[in-house]
């Protein structure tokens, strides 16, 4: 699977407001980014459910293997992914990277 950020129907262009862009990476979040970030995350109704399926770590990282089930009101058959949290020197978390192909659901709630 490759990261992906979130996307928006019916372009499926991925969400560059969170940030400038460069080398590849995300330089950081602007007030007009996470906000259009997190209304598309909690349109329709409520937030995204995840099945926790399987978590691997090894102190320095933590992979969990999860399921999307629903988004908002609208049930899913269950979407396979994957999020990595890596910890820095101090423990605290340094880093997290989520892999899925999950879409919003197109049509209104079921």
């Amino acid at each position: 699977m490759t990261p992906t950020l979130p996307t928006a129907p019916p372009t499926k262009q991925p969400v560059t407001a969170l940030g400038p862009v460069k080398h590849g990476q995300q330089e950081g979040p602007n007030r007009d980014g996470l906000r259009s970030f997190y209304e598309l995350l909690f349109s329709n109704g409520g937030g995204i459910p995840l099945e926790h399926c399987a978590v691997i770590d090894d102190e320095r990282s933590c992979a969990l293997e999860y399921n999307v089930v629903r988004r908002g009101k609208t049930e899913l058959p269950p979407e396979a992914g994957v999020a990595v949290y890596v910890r820095g020197e101090s423990g605290r978390l340094a880093t997290a990277r989520i892999y899925d192909d999950t879409d919003p659901p197109l049509g209104p709630p079921m």
